[in-house]
């Protein structure tokens, strides 16, 4: 796991001077922003093993992260719809293959339309985010995404009043981010391939 103080060297040449506290904050935030608009961060989350008479499950998330959205799930390896909570009638179980489909409304827990059997595997693949609390992210995402998320942070401390303000230094950082975000979004949805996705999955 790399944390933000990892970051920081890369950051405080820029702004020299600037607190810990507020680097990190600004650090957390960039990179939140940078995943929720890149869905770069991808991952196929702990499996959850239902019980009998229950249909709400709590979504087992990494330490410091949340859920942008949920791309695809499967039931005992086989593909399962993922609906849009949103769009769902009052009674979800009139839904046609309400038998094979789940929906999350707070993308912290799902729930199967219909009770599944007891002990079937259910297991959700989901695009991540650092939380508000979140110490660091994944040492590989560190390396693929330094210069980005360190472009968005300085923006953020650029562009704020006081001794750091620098407008024409925070329009530099700001292109430099959207940039980034721009390509580093269209390569996460080819899946970092040459493939064009012929669709796109549903989501919660």
């Amino acid at each position: 796991m790399a944390t933000w103080a990892d970051f920081q060297p890369h950051v405080l040449v820029f702004v020299p001077g600037c607190p810990d506290p507020m680097l990190e904050q600004e650090l957390r935030g960039a990179a939140a922003e940078f995943f929720r608009r890149t869905r770069a961060w991808v991952q196929w989350l702990d499996e959850i093993a239902t019980t009998a008479g229950e249909r709400e499950y709590l979504i087992a998330l990494p330490s410091g992260a949340e859920i942008v959205r949920i791309e695809q799930a499967t039931a005992d390896d086989r593909p399962i719809e993922v609906q849009i909570h949103r769009l769902l009638p009052a009674d979800p179980a009139t839904v046609p293959g309400a038998d094979h489909a789940l929906v999350s409304a707070d993308r912290r827990s799902l729930t199967t339309l219909r009770e599944l059997a007891a002990g079937t595997r259910l297991r959700v693949q989901a695009t991540l985010m650092p939380s508000l609390t979140a110490t660091g992210i994944p040492d590989a995402l560190f390396e693929q995404h330094l210069d980005a998320i360190v472009s968005g942070a300085r923006f953020r401390l650029k562009r704020a009043p006081g001794p750091l303000s620098d407008p024409p230094g925070a329009q530099l950082a700001f292109d430099e981010f959207e940039r980034a975000v721009a390509a580093k979004g269209l390569a996460a949805w080819r899946g970092h391939t040459a493939n064009v996705p012929r669709a796109r999955p549903k989501w919660c």
